[in-house]
Parts: structure tokens; sequence; C-alpha cells
């Protein structure tokens, strides 16, 4: 004996339920997105002469360190210690 299924023969309910998407309709673009870089922004983005000279400075200090050729004043280092000890505000 083959048991038959009753009312829908075979079709997957769920397969009946499909939800249309609707495609969202083409909106032209009349503009485009744009950048604008203020001169003082484009100054800043160039090297100052200052940084520059500190670049240098780096790779002299650099190439003194690892040679072995470089040596620290201990004075300027004390003193500048000193002065920042002086000028901060501690409680």
């Amino acid at each position: 004996m083959k048991i038959q299924p009753f009312g829908t023969s075979g079709i997957n309910p769920y397969k009946q339920y499909q939800p249309t998407v609707q495609q969202p309709k083409s909106i032209e673009r009349t503009q485009s997105d744009q950048l604008h870089i203020s001169d003082r922004a484009k100054e800043l983005q160039q090297k100052s002469a200052t940084s520059v000279e500190r670049e240098q400075r780096m790779e002299q200090l650099k190439v003194d360190v690892q040679s072995g050729n470089y040596t620290v004043n201990q004075k300027e280092v004390a003193r500048s210690l000193v002065d920042f000890y002086k000028t901060t505000n501690r409680p």
C-alpha cells in the first residue's frame, strides 16, 4: 500500500513563497566626488628647511654611533636636565 500526501502533492511550500526583489532604479549622477587641498595644506606637506637639516643631522649621528666616534657632552646634558626641571611646574 502506497501513502499519498494529502493536499499539495510533492510541492515545497517554501519554494512557492519567493518575494520578488525590486531592482533600484539607476540614478544618473551629474556630480562627481571632488577633493580640494588648500594651499596651506600643500605647504605643510612639503619638507621645510629645518626638517631637511634635521634629517642630515640624524644621518650624521647614525654614522657616528655605528663607527664608535659619537661622544656625549656631559655638561650640556646636565645643564639641559637642570633647565628642564626648573621650568616644569611640579606640585
